[in-house]
């Protein structure tokens, strides 16, 4: 499933008006969501919920204390995630994982 897609149904289900979630907003949220996790493998979860909080925060619905630390801890998540090169190696710390080999950085 597309990440738009997977953002948007989690909204229908989690917002009390979920009529409000249009294709649009749900891709302005997805595209800042993604951007945040640009470059990093980011779990699902951790993007998801940073998308939810950009599409709240852009259908200007209040941020509640439990919207805050969700966002906080999938920042967490997001920092702590190894990056990822352009020629598609992950970077683990000093370690760079290369089609199933490790070589030290």
């Amino acid at each position: 499933m597309v990440f738009s897609d997977e953002l948007k149904a989690r909204a229908a289900r989690n917002l009390a008006n979920p009529a409000v979630v249009t294709d649009e907003v749900v891709e302005i949220a997805s595209s800042e969501a993604e951007s945040i996790c640009a470059g990093r493998t980011v779990a699902d979860w951790a993007k998801l919920d940073i998308g939810m909080y950009r599409l709240k925060v852009n259908l200007k619905i209040g941020i509640s204390d439990a919207d805050q630390f969700a966002l906080k801890e999938a920042m967490r998540e997001v920092k702590s995630s190894p990056l990822v090169a352009d020629d598609g190696e992950t970077s683990y710390g000093g370690i760079a994982v290369r089609q199933g080999e490790n070589q030290w950085l």
